[in-house]
């Protein structure tokens, strides 16, 4: 089995370490968990303390072949730097995806963390890098990017189109043909009707752009 690796440390690893562990007793997956990997500077106490703290990624002995889970929730840009890190050190990236959700499309990238009771309808489109954080939906034809994080149900319609680097909040929706353009933050339970652009704080409903960041 190949090894497999994640890359963060607090709740949020402890999340995907439990999908992990459900995942690994299906026959059909071929990862075994090996540790958590996070700069000490980083690392609470307790968290130190776990013999499945194997250190930064010299001390983790990662290497070309292994597979890593980028346990990184909020902070899209340093994600996106350690993926491109990782990348050029051969390092793999599956999709994580809990056994209850219902993904039908083949439409889907790399990197992907997909937690408990998703849906993802045929003919959406999931880029790479993205986490659905639980009971979240994606309509036909909806499309997201890469980067981006959906907190817990948030929901995406027929066509919605989402760019790369957003973070939704709890229960916001994007309305059918709804358009999200890059690097925005959507407040939670924002109804999105209509199309923004990029590097907007939106909230609402119908949600308006309330700030640029």
């Amino acid at each position: 089995m190949d090894k497999l690796f994640i890359f963060g440390c607090g709740g949020y690893a402890i999340e995907i370490l439990d999908m992990i562990l459900l995942l690994e007793k299906q026959k059909d997956f071929r990862y075994k968990f090996a540790g958590f990997i996070a700069d000490r500077e980083f690392v609470e106490a307790d968290f130190a303390q776990r013999k499945d703290y194997l250190g930064n990624i010299t001390e983790s002995h990662i290497a070309k072949g292994d597979s890593v889970v980028l346990a990184i929730a909020k902070n899209l840009n340093f994600k996106q730097k350690m993926a491109e890190n990782f990348r050029q050190m051969g390092v793999n990236f599956p999709n994580i995806i809990h056994p209850s959700c219902y993904v039908h499309t083949k439409d889907i990238g790399e990197g992907n963390i997909i937690e408990i009771y998703c849906g993802v309808s045929r003919d959406a489109k999931i880029g790479s890098f993205n986490l659905l954080n639980g009971m979240n939906i994606m309509g036909h034809h909806a499309s997201i990017g890469d980067f981006n994080s959906l907190n817990g149900y948030v929901s995406m319609h027929g066509y919605a189109q989402v760019g790369d680097k957003n973070i939704f909040g709890i229960s916001s929706c994007l309305l059918p043909k709804a358009q999200i353009g890059n690097n925005n933050i959507i407040a939670p339970g924002s109804i999105i009707y209509k199309r923004f652009r990029d590097d907007n704080l939106i909230s609402g409903n119908p949600a308006t752009a309330q700030a640029k960041i």
